[in-house]
């Protein structure tokens, strides 16, 4: 069997490896163990930061250990799910402290020679990199860090330890046969798989949203057909998202890139009428053009008052029905939340255009909660909407 470091990967050796690799039985061991953990891994780390952590895990077994266990200390502060729950959610005065001391007593509990476990680990963490004075005036691009996979960010770290993907996480794995289902796909087949794959997750809030930003941080890349067919698909099952769910400001992100490649108004227009009649929450349909409006007027039809239309349309259609639900029903409104108001100003939004037609809309449609709504506000009188 022939040992060989994958191509592009030798320089790891200039940093730390020389000195430690000074037998060819020593770099065979080394070579083999690593062929065969990046077999099970390797589409999701990157293979230098991988290497480089193996190296350590030779040179320094315990700093290895240490490096686990305590991962708030090496990774960098780019995710939000642990923006505020590390040990250093302080202030970045004191988080530099806290980190210096930390990385004072790791090094100084390495006996021996420290310069070229020193190297590697400012390769792999700018958090220590700076702690060295190494860093210099250079900042971390999160989206660059997640692109690449780079151990330093916290929704890769646990990869390269484990050798597993964690089972909240979508896995490059499955994102890449995803994308391979829909490279010729038509848009309806487009819209169809990713609406069964966002359905299939609909349990798993964390893997959705994270199967949804894989989508948009690629998005540019996909070619127009795809790109429809993806936000019609997110935009089916946007009952699942709450007004403040990650993954319905992914999608509106996803929206707006898919309009900005249409240089025809009527193509943007009628795109958005799509997206907003196969929208399956009104709220989000609302929220979604509202956003672009203020966000993005470059991407929309210069005439709003079709989608407006649309809109008012789509909400008569739902509510002004003898059964429709109370809106706090609908959105399981309990204490401190706010979709049933932003649902009604989000209506009311659309203008003197969009008023219903002559009639009352029931009582129990809007303000008619259920016995464990007892404190939301009650309509003692028969209300017409006048937008």
């Amino acid at each position: 069997m022939e040992h060989r470091l994958p191509e592009g990967n030798r320089g790891v050796w200039e940093k730390g490896g020389a000195s430690y690799f000074q037998n060819l039985r020593r770099i065979k061991l080394f070579v083999s163990r690593v062929q065969h953990s990046l077999e099970r891994v390797g589409t999701e780390v990157n293979v230098q930061d991988f290497l480089k952590l193996e190296l350590v895990r030779d040179i320094a077994p315990s700093i290895y250990d240490t490096i686990y266990r305590n991962p708030e200390y090496f990774y960098s502060d780019l995710a939000f799910e642990v923006r505020f729950t590390s040990k250093l959610f302080l202030d970045d005065k004191h988080a530099k402290q806290r980190r210096a001391q930390f990385f004072d007593e790791m090094i100084a509990a390495r006996p021996g020679d420290k310069h070229d476990l020193a190297q590697v680990l400012e390769g792999l963490f700018p958090s220590f990199a700076e702690y060295r004075g190494k860093l210099g005036g250079r900042s971390v691009d999160g989206a660059t860090a997640e692109k690449d996979k780079r151990i330093f960010h916290p929704r890769f770290f646990r990869q390269y330890f484990l050798l597993k993907v964690p089972s909240e996480l979508f896995s490059q794995k499955e994102f890449n046969a995803f994308q391979s289902s829909i490279r010729s796909a038509t848009e309806d087949e487009v819209k169809r798989k990713t609406s069964e794959m966002v359905r299939s997750l609909e349990q798993e809030d964390f893997k959705r949203w994270h199967f949804v930003h894989r989508i948009e941080t690629v998005f540019e890349g996909f070619n127009a057909t795809t790109k429809r067919g993806l936000c019609r698909g997110l935009v089916a099952n946007s009952q699942l998202w709450s007004s403040d769910a990650f993954e319905f400001f992914d999608a509106v992100r996803c929206i707006r890139m898919a309009l900005s490649d249409m240089k025809d108004s009527s193509d943007r227009q009628a795109f958005l009428m799509i997206v907003t009649a196969e929208s399956t929450s009104t709220l989000c349909a609302l929220l979604m053009v509202e956003m672009l409006q203020k966000e993005a007027p470059e991407v929309m039809p210069p005439d709003h008052r079709p989608i407006e239309m649309a809109l008012a349309e789509k909400m008569r259609r739902h509510y002004l029905d003898s059964g429709a639900p109370s809106i706090f029903e609908e959105f399981s409104a309990d204490a401190g939340k706010i979709e049933p108001i932003q649902l009604l100003f989000g209506w009311r939004r659309l203008g003197p255009r969009c008023r219903t037609r002559p009639g009352t809309i029931s009582r129990r449609s809007f303000c008619q909660a259920s016995s464990r709504y007892e404190r939301a506000p009650k309509i003692h009188v028969q209300n017409r909407i006048h937008g």
